[in-house]
């Protein structure tokens, strides 16, 4: 996705609406589609992804890196965390 998040429209691509539903957790559902954006996000020659989310410590394992909280401007999550994942 070009833009995700109206207070930062300088930065981009998004990864956006990854979710996997509670029948799927913990079986590496989540593990694969992490190399999966990682491999085609390369391929089609990025340098890198952005997305927000409230969680902590999830996208660390998968070598997102968090960046600082962003104005998201909803209003059940005003604030959330940004996070990059530098792909060269």
């Amino acid at each position: 996705m070009m833009d995700d998040v109206d207070s930062r429209p300088d930065i981009y691509p998004w990864m956006i609406s990854v979710f996997v539903d509670k029948n799927y957790r913990g079986k590496g559902v989540f593990r694969a589609m992490m190399e999966s954006v990682k491999n085609n996000a390369r391929k089609a020659g990025l340098k890198c992804l952005y997305l927000y989310t409230s969680y902590t410590g999830l996208y660390e394992k998968f070598g997102w890196k968090f960046v600082e909280p962003i104005n998201t401007y909803r209003r059940n999550s005003p604030v959330e965390r940004l996070y990059v994942l530098e792909l060269c």
